[in-house]
């Protein structure tokens, strides 16, 4: 599900739209490893295994720099995934 949420608002590009986190006018670097399901749900399994590339991990701090907010989420996401891989 966060692979579907991810791919849909920030490989759409629907999270930087409207001047909401900026003008709209995003890299395509950020863009690039969320911009299918799979590419998603893969870059969020190397991230909860600390096996970023360093192209990968450029585009996470790009799109942590550019919307703050999806720190939080990640947070979130990395707990909730932990728990429940320990459950």
């Amino acid at each position: 599900a966060v692979g579907i949420v991810a791919t849909r608002l920030i490989g759409h590009g629907l999270i930087f739209g409207n001047g909401v986190f900026g003008d709209g006018d995003v890299n395509d670097a950020i863009l690039r490893p969320w911009r299918t399901v799979p590419d998603s749900m893969f870059l969020l399994f190397k991230i909860m295994n600390g096996a970023l590339s360093d192209p990968d991990a450029e585009s996470i701090d790009s799109l942590m720099n550019q919307v703050p907010m999806l720190k939080f989420a990640l947070v979130i996401f990395m707990i909730t995934s932990s728990w429940t891989l320990l459950s």
